[in-house]
């Protein structure tokens, strides 16, 4: 190398060093990697978070799931054997505190006793084809419905559904419910979480990302999944307290109980299930072929399932897989 090409050298070097600072200067590995615990993956490629009502409902010895075109296939427990499929263009399933199934369709509300093989259907309060149902049983053991931006709190009384109380909501698409068993409702959209009865409405803001499930726990208290990667722990009084962060990998589905809280996460995807204090109990792995990861702990047994468009796992909690259908 020739005078002249060292100098134009040095003179390109001294003009990075002025542009880009000192640091470009240095050696690569002169930037070390933050601390492996406070590492969380930007990964946004694989399975999308899952949003909308669950396709699968547990009730008393049943597990139901709401099959592609809106039929609800019902399965005996423990054996997942067929026990009957109804054809009701179901759009969200759950179930009552004893034990019977409920099936909300766009212009009827069906329900299923124990033991029982034909449903008992009830014309819904209104409907709303435009927008998806949703339908949940509280810890008070009163039926909640979402017709449009209404969350109706209703009981059932022979073939009659009586409303005891209706909550207004601002809710878009992209709202999340969960009710509690004094009357209330949490919702969520965006950053915002919302805690709202029938005659005032309080908010907590979430400054680490966005809402993306809800579901209550233990009573007075709510599960939240947010979409930096973090499951939190909500208590639902006067005010929007949090009680518990839990770190995760990205968040596709949640639901919970009031004893625990199981979620289906990470690429590829896997089942972690925890005690309702947030310690993971379980941990399974699913296949990188699914359909969907759609997950619903029972209300009624050791029992959690991940699935939807027409697949269905079930584990107990302990780790025993009961059957994958089909």
């Amino acid at each position: 190398m020739n005078r002249n090409q060292c100098a134009t050298q040095a003179t390109v070097v001294a003009l990075a060093a002025l542009l880009l600072g000192c640091d470009a200067m240095k050696p690569s590995h002169a930037h070390a990697a933050p601390p492996p615990s406070t590492v969380r993956s930007t990964e946004v490629w694989g399975p999308s978070p899952v949003r909308g009502p669950s396709p699968i409902g547990f009730a008393k010895g049943r597990v139901a799931e709401i099959l592609p075109g809106g039929m609800l296939q019902i399965r005996s427990l423990p054996d997942l054997a067929v026990e009957a499929k109804l054809s009701l263009e179901a759009r969200a399933v759950g179930s009552l505190a004893d034990g019977t199934l409920l099936a909300l369709a766009a212009d009827k509300l069906c329900t299923l006793a124990p033991g029982a093989h034909e449903p008992t259907c009830r014309p819904k309060l209104t409907i709303m084809s435009e927008r998806l149902g949703w339908v949940w049983s509280d810890a008070a053991g009163s039926l909640w419905m979402l017709e449009g931006d209404v969350a109706r709190r209703c009981i059932i009384e022979g073939a009659k559904v009586r409303v005891t109380g209706s909550v207004k909501l601002s809710v878009g698409a992209g709202a999340i419910l969960a009710p509690l068993g004094d009357g209330s409702v949490v919702w969520g959209e965006n950053m915002t979480l919302h805690h709202a009865t029938t005659t005032k409405t309080t908010e907590w803001f979430s400054h680490g990302g966005g809402i993306l499930h809800a579901a209550p726990g233990a009573p007075g208290h709510v599960w939240i999944s947010l979409d930096n990667q973090t499951l939190i722990l909500i208590k639902a009084g006067a005010t929007l307290e949090l009680v518990r962060t839990i770190h995760s990998e990205r968040i596709l589905s949640l639901s919970a109980t009031p004893t625990h809280v199981a979620t289906v996460v990470g690429h590829p995807a896997h089942l972690v299930v925890r005690d309702a204090q947030g310690a993971q109990i379980l941990d399974r792995p699913l296949p990188t072929d699914a359909r969907a990861f759609h997950v619903a702990l029972s209300p009624f047994a050791p029992l959690v399932a991940v699935g939807g468009d027409g697949e269905l796992t079930v584990w107990t909690l302990d780790g025993k897989k009961l059957g994958k259908t089909p």
